[in-house]
């Protein structure tokens, strides 16, 4: 598996498997082959976690996932909500990833802040949405295609078209990421 960094450069390094499923950056299918009743069940998410890395292990090629930091976040605020004042715009995203149960805050809130499009409205429904379950916002956020397409569209799709889809999706996500 493979963690990809933000940035104007993307690298790849690779990730160690940890137990504590929080931790690490989760790969697509573990963040939509998860259930809200598996929210709290470490366990449950623990064995949904290892088969996810275990399966995308054999196409880590096509693997993207980002990784991400709290000045990631601080840096889109300031590109994005430019008329407003970044205190307020990061109070309402710490709505998300406060509780032990919520992963990955920074990438999370990532995601809220992408589909906003800049509506600071937006952003409150999104976090709601994101305490819900995560992978609402996750999903369409890094993997728009894929999302677009589904689970049964995908599995209709040959390895290279998958492939390009998540390339596809991977460049669109950095060049939001990573534009000025």
């Amino acid at each position: 598996m493979w963690a990809v960094h933000s940035g104007k450069m993307a690298t790849r390094e690779p990730l160690s498997n940890t137990t504590r499923w929080h931790s690490t950056i989760l790969p697509l299918a573990f963040v939509v082959g998860c259930t809200a009743s598996d929210q709290g069940n470490n366990a449950a998410l623990d064995a949904k976690k290892e088969a996810a890395i275990s399966n995308t292990n054999a196409d880590r090629a096509t693997d993207y996932l980002p990784k991400v930091t709290r000045d990631d976040v601080l840096r889109v605020i300031r590109r994005d909500f430019r008329g407003n004042k970044p205190e307020l715009i990061l109070g309402i995203l710490d709505g998300y990833g406060s509780e032990e149960w919520q992963p990955e805050k920074d990438r999370v809130q990532l995601a809220i802040l992408k589909l906003s499009h800049g509506d600071v409205e937006r952003i409150r429904e999104l976090v709601d949405t994101a305490r819900s379950d995560f992978r609402d916002v996750i999903a369409p956020a890094e993997y728009p295609g894929f999302s677009e397409v589904g689970f049964v569209g995908v599995e209709k799709m040959s390895r290279d078209e998958v492939a390009r889809l998540k390339a596809d999706d991977w460049r669109q996500y950095q060049e939001w990421l990573s534009k000025e």
